[in-house]
This record gives structure tokens, C-alpha cells and sequence, in this order.
């Protein structure tokens, strides 16, 4: 007769349909075993055992994660849906109405900015500037 070692598990082999697996032998998986286990009063023996009922789908491999006290915590892993991407928008497909833009011409290099207009003041402010700037360029370049 096998009782099972998790603390508010009533679990026995001669009376429960379950399986019962002993502890790992391996030290450091055992530990993680204990450890979730959280049984303070005494530490797994090799004849120690635990039900089945504790591992998710009943399998060892899962590891012991499913006990009384986080029965009503039970996570549900599902992987992540894939998302698409979205398509990049071409500038040249978008429109263009209410858009100034400033020509700043010099002798080598010709550079445009194109100003989209927004409710900022300080857009409107960096946008006077950028005028009087091209202005000031232009009479530079006319002289």
C-alpha cells in the first residue's frame, strides 16, 4: 500500500485507480520536485511517492504542478496566435492635400522639406523659421 506524499492528498494506491512515481534521482530535479510539493516538515525518501493526479495529463514528465492549493489557479498555456503583418503604405499612395513644403537651394545640393500641417504651435513656429530661412537663402543666392 502506497500513499501518496503531497500534503491534503488522501491518495492510495490500494483504493485510487492513479499511478503513483517515485521521486527523481536525479538531485536537482528532486529538489524541484520537494520544493513544489511544499511539504517543510520532512524531505522525500526514495520510498516516497506521488500520485499521478498531480501531473498535468497524468504524465511524470510534466513535472508535479497541479495541487490543492492552486487547484483554482489553474493556468491554460496556449501558444500565441501568429499575427500577420501589416502591408508598409507607399508615400506616394498618400495624399498630399494641405501640405506646404520649403525648397532650400544651394549651390551643390538642392534639399525639399515637406511640412505637414498640425494643431502644434511649435510646428507652426519651426515652420515660419524654416520660411525665413529659405528666404534668406534665396536673396543670398540672387546677390
Amino acid at each position: 500500500m502506497v500513499q501518496c506524499w503531497v500534503p491534503l492528498c488522501s491518495h492510495i494506491s490500494n483504493r485510487e485507480t492513479c499511478k503513483f512515481f517515485r521521486f527523481p534521482a536525479n538531485y536537482v530535479e528532486c529538489k524541484v520536485w520537494a520544493k513544489s510539493v511544499r511539504r517543510a516538515d520532512t524531505y522525500p525518501t526514495k520510498n516516497n511517492k506521488i500520485c499521478s493526479c498531480h501531473f498535468k495529463d497524468g504524465l511524470r514528465e510534466n513535472g508535479p504542478t497541479q495541487f490543492e492549493w492552486n487547484k483554482n489557479s489553474s493556468f491554460s498555456f496556449t501558444s500565441p496566435e501568429k499575427y500577420t503583418k501589416r502591408k508598409k503604405v507607399d508615400s506616394a499612395s498618400c495624399s498630399q492635400e494641405n501640405e506646404s513644403s520649403i525648397i532650400i537651394e544651394n549651390s551643390t545640393t538642392t534639399e525639399t522639406y515637406v511640412l505637414t500641417p498640425t494643431n502644434s504651435k511649435s510646428d507652426e513656429v519651426e515652420k515660419y523659421f524654416l520660411h525665413k530661412i529659405n528666404d534668406a537663402r534665396k536673396l543670398d543666392d540672387a546677390v
